[in-house]
């Protein structure tokens, strides 16, 4: 997929830790909102069993971030061009990605900002992004 790329991209993969403990949170709050007896009880032996898994520490998660930027254009040609150019990159990396079940989500400002913090900070677990409110900037 690399390969075909055609302008200035960049991968950064990493590893870090997980917090498991929102996940059991949700799932112990929403289990006597099922439908069946059987169903809040399954959801519960699973947050127990994420609990205990959370227990051991040992759990990382993997990201990769995919950077996709245009250079700063000639006087004639207009900016939003460039900007138009690196979305069609990031298009063209999630068809090519899709494959491997990786999902490429463009980030707004903010998501940018913490991703860039979070990642100068390894000790600290990476915040889902919310996926619901992205922007259309990468």
């Amino acid at each position: 997929m690399a390969h075909s790329l055609t302008g200035p991209t960049q991968l950064l993969l990493r590893c870090h830790r997980t917090d498991l403990a929102p996940l059991v949170d949700r799932l112990l709050h929403g289990a006597p909102a099922l439908p069946h007896p059987a169903l809040e009880r399954a959801a519960r032996a699973h947050a127990d069993y994420l609990a205990h898994l959370a227990g051991t520490g040992g759990l990382l998660t993997r990201q990769i971030v995919l950077v996709a930027r245009e250079e700063t254009p000639p006087r004639r040609v207009r900016p939003s061009a460039c900007g138009g150019r690196a979305v069609q990159r990031l298009q063209e990396a999630a068809r090519g990605l899709a494959p491997a079940g990786i999902s490429v989500t463009p980030l707004d400002r903010e998501q940018t900002t913490a991703l860039i913090t979070t990642a100068c900070n390894p000790d600290a677990p990476t915040p889902p992004l919310d996926t619901e409110a992205q922007g259309d900037e990468t």
